[in-house]
């Protein structure tokens, strides 16, 4: 079937705008009641809509988002006014996408898990045309351990990647590729480097094998990064490095875009590596940021589902928004002497790794 490149390329320039990022507000319900429950907030599809509706109507968001991707739930809901969310959006300009894969399933016998979502997609993508999206979601996540993640692992999540690239293409919108590369881990950054790159490298030859237009596709990346059970974090600057060099040495030039995952960071942790990121560009393609919980964490931590810490809580989004605006165009500048907490905790840990040697060499000699 034929692609429409030109139509393609004109949704991935808008979703690219040069200080825009996409919000990812694709939850599934079960990971939205799992915030909910460790902020004490009921767990219901009510409070999850009031949530959505907090999110999509602070004002001004269209300046910083071109596009929000949501969840199968989310883009059948309403405001409380009774307009439909993607109706809503569209009217503010903002790029209707969907989150079209099904969830991940664990494989018999192991820590690996294979994306679902093939069966049934052309179906699911033509009533999600009809709702306004023009834009697609899949995620795949591989986890850094002893032996993983396996190539064939790799290899059958990326090759069903690519098909669902390819399916997305012939009905007219543009496909969001995530390899998720997992935080969780006690990983160093020189493995997250390693496996980060054996990844987008077998995606893309199987993009190529099924023939998907990258200059009408986004893919959305994980940050090279210590895990979150290493012994400390690393630099700003040291992650944007890693970044860099594994996003120039394996993704393509045509590629529509590079939008990062913020995959568990926190949000000041997040966004300062985004900014490190913007700082050493130019690259081939643009980059901005596509954050779930890094934009949205501090605003559900004050709503407590409570009408009365509504204006609270857009404020905290916007703010969140702004800062990330700038961050992709790397425009956070730090006050003369200032470094960044998650630089401090890293330079502690390096200076205890120090002492211990120091001890161990003391008792062997």
């Amino acid at each position: 079937m034929d692609i429409n490149k030109h139509k393609l390329t004109a949704i991935v320039a808008k979703l690219m705008h040069h200080h825009k990022g996409i919000l990812a507000a694709d939850e599934s319900n079960s990971s939205a009641n799992k915030r909910f429950e460790g902020l004490g907030i009921e767990q219901t599809s009510e409070n999850r809509r009031r949530y959505r509706e907090l999110l999509f109507t602070t004002p001004d968001i269209e300046k910083y988002i071109s596009g929000v991707i949501l969840y199968d739930e989310t883009i059948r809901q309403m405001t409380e006014e009774g307009e439909l969310f993607r109706d809503f959006l569209k009217q503010k300009g903002i790029l209707v996408g969907i989150k079209v894969d099904t969830g991940l399933e664990k494989i018999d016998g192991s820590m690996e898990t294979i994306t679902k979502g093939l069966d049934g997609l052309e179906g699911r993508l033509k009533d999600y045309k009809t709702m306004n999206a023009v834009f697609t979601k899949w995620r795949n996540a591989f986890r850094i351990k002893e032996g993983l993640p396996t190539d064939k692992n790799i290899r059958e999540n990326c090759a069903d990647t690519a098909k669902y690239a390819r399916l997305v293409q012939e009905a007219g919108m543009v496909p969001i590729l995530e390899p998720e590369v997992l935080l969780e881990g006690d990983h160093t950054i020189e493995t997250a480097h390693e496996v980060t790159a054996h990844v987008l490298s077998i995606l893309f030859e199987e993009l190529t094998k099924q023939e998907v237009y990258l200059g009408g596709a986004i893919l959305k990346t994980s940050m090279v990064l210590a895990g979150s059970g290493a012994p400390f974090q690393v630099s700003h600057n040291f992650v944007a490095k890693h970044t860099a060099d594994v996003l120039r040495k394996n993704v393509p030039a045509p590629i529509g875009g590079v939008v990062f995952l913020s995959g568990g960071q926190s949000p000041e942790y997040a966004v300062h590596n985004v900014n490190a990121i913007a700082e050493l560009g130019p690259y081939s393609w643009p980059v901005t940021f596509s954050f779930g919980r890094a934009l949205q964490a501090p605003a559900l931590g004050v709503w407590e589902a409570k009408d009365e810490n509504k204006n609270k809580a857009q404020k905290l989004f916007k703010e969140r928004l702004i800062i990330n605006a700038l961050a992709r165009q790397g425009k956070i500048e730090y006050a003369p002497g200032q470094v960044s907490r998650y630089h401090v905790a890293g330079l502690r840990g390096f200076f205890w790794t120090l002492v211990l040697l120091v001890i161990i060499l003391l008792i062997v000699l």
